[in-house]
């Protein structure tokens, strides 16, 4: 037979755990946090592999993934990039997701709590350093190094980009002022220049693989040619030439330095000096003294002082058959 406190007692004790539990529950519950979901939206690391299978890890700095590729090796259209994310982030396209290696492609970083980030790849070619050597197929004469305006000139080195949407050569003037100069041919070894504005130039400065390259040499680009020249001669007097006759010739350049006008018999080899009246820019006015040699002459002697560009000298010039008469 059961005693009737114990059997109270046991009841009490019942319901005195009861109640304790639910008190536990209720503190555990009453000191369990909420916490905020994560804004992290940083790329911890980015990598692919090269054509040899290493490891290539890029730098991101300002929301740029840049990455290197090895100069030697064939540049990828695609890679697979391993990424690895801030804590809670996902990232579209995932890792492991093949992309274009160009600079259109984008990366975008959502943190737990919905921010997004986007990062641009950008792909650089890690090129040599291009170097200059000499600078050729310039004029020289005594202290001027010059070349005509749409004359060649070449640099001469090494590790050019034949692209030429990747290279672009400037003169540069002693005030820093840069010129483009426009080039005709491009290979690793050799730029060819064909045409500069005219002017007085300090440096040769080449940017290829957006890598810059100076060398100091002077160079003057010039509008024409200095010395005195006589493209095609046009006479103001058709047929025979008298003795003691003027006339006229035009059809060159620089004809005012010019300071001696000769035919020359080139049956005889002979030469007789004409006069000469007024030479301008574009035209000479000779006059046939009374004692000139009569005979038919084949050929113009333009003789022409030295200058700060050239030597002198005589150019000769074919002008078909010229008849001097009584």
């Amino acid at each position: 037979m059961k005693h009737k406190y114990l059997h109270i007692n046991n009841k009490s004790s019942f319901f005195s755990l009861i109640f304790i539990l639910a008190m536990l529950l209720f503190a555990a519950s009453s000191c369990k946090k909420e916490y905020p979901s994560l804004p992290y939206t940083e790329i911890v690391s980015f990598s692919i592999k090269d054509n040899n299978g290493a490891v290539l890890k890029a730098a991101i700095v300002n929301n740029e993934i840049t990455l290197y590729w090895p100069p030697e090796q064939t540049v990828p259209e695609t890679i697979t990039p391993v990424i690895t994310l801030s804590d809670k982030a996902t990232i579209l396209p995932a890792s492991g997701t093949t992309v274009a290696f160009n600079e259109n492609t984008t990366f975008t970083v959502t943190a737990e709590d919905g921010t997004t980030v986007n990062y641009k790849l950008v792909p650089t070619i890690n090129y040599t350093k291009p170097y200059i050597s000499t600078i050729t197929s310039l004029t020289t004469y005594k202290e001027k190094v010059y070349k005509i305006q749409n004359q060649r000139f070449i640099i001469n080195g090494d590790y050019f980009n034949p692209d030429a949407t990747a290279t672009k050569v400037f003169l540069v003037s002693a005030d820093k002022t840069e010129v483009p100069a426009t080039i005709a041919l491009i290979t690793a070894i050799r730029i060819t220049v064909t045409s500069a504005n005219p002017g007085l130039y300090s440096q040769v400065k080449v940017i290829t693989n957006n890598r810059t390259v100076l060398i100091d040499s002077p160079i003057e680009i010039l509008a024409s040619d200095p010395r005195p020249n006589l493209f095609t001669p046009v006479f103001s007097i058709t047929g025979p030439i008298k003795r003691g006759q003027q006339f006229t010739i035009t059809g060159g350049g620089n004809m005012n330095v010019s300071n001696k006008i000769e035919l020359l018999n080139s049956t005889t080899g002979s030469r007789a000096e004409l006069r000469l009246v007024t030479a301008k820019n574009d035209s000479w006015t000779l006059e046939v003294p009374a004692d000139f040699p009569l005979g038919n002459y084949t050929s113009i002697q333009n003789t022409y002082p030295e200058s700060a560009y050239y030597a002198g000298g005589t150019i000769g010039l074919n002008a078909g058959t010229i008849t001097i008469t009584q």
